[in-house]
């Protein structure tokens, strides 16, 4: 999934679409340092098991009820990357 870093000339602000528990965004923390990085994630229970598994600082935006694409569709911030860990599948809500 990190593969998409390579492309742009610089990576300066990542956005993850869904955290899982938050493997990705710790790999991404240590190889990027200086890179602002923020997880919209749906649910609040996921955001407090990966900051109870995860040694760095996740700055997350809690979906509220809204979906990684309802928050896409409010953000006006440039992302140099999105990454989308989220899925529609039986036991992950799709909400619009």
């Amino acid at each position: 999934m990190t593969l998409g870093i390579a492309y742009p000339l610089k990576v300066e602000r990542i956005l993850e679409i869904g955290l899982g528990g938050g493997r990705t965004v710790s790999y991404l923390k240590t190889s990027l340092p200086d890179t602002a990085i923020l997880t919209a994630e749906i649910d609040k229970d996921v955001v407090d098991l990966a900051r109870s598994i995860s040694s760095h600082r996740i700055r997350e935006h809690a979906g509220g009820g809204a979906d990684g694409r309802s928050f896409l569709m409010r953000d006006n911030d440039k992302w140099d990357v999105i990454l989308i860990d989220a899925y529609r599948g039986p036991f992950v809500r799709f909400i619009s």
